[in-house]
């Protein structure tokens, strides 16, 4: 899985989860990295520095910001991950 953002709404929900969820192989991404570098410690995930060190092509794509947000989060992604599943 690969988390798109990691604001506080998506800290609140992956924190709730953290307790029955594994989150080691999951890579999370912010544009400036800072706050994917905490969230990812939190959870004992991985970090993506920038999305083409994205690991491999995520199944799951977990979309984690605002909605004014997502036209350059499409800009950001171009075709990159067409064959996830984005939520």
């Amino acid at each position: 899985v690969l988390v798109l953002g990691a604001g506080k709404m998506t800290e609140a929900i992956l924190l709730g989860l953290k307790p029955k969820m594994d989150f080691s192989q999951w890579e999370i991404f912010s544009p400036t990295g800072v706050s994917a570098r905490t969230l990812a410690q939190k959870l004992d995930a991985k970090v993506a520095s920038d999305l083409n060190s994205v690991s491999s092509n995520p199944d799951w794509v977990l979309v984690g910001c605002k909605p004014q947000q997502l036209p350059d989060l499409k800009k950001l992604l171009g075709d990159k991950f067409e064959n996830s599943l984005f939520v």
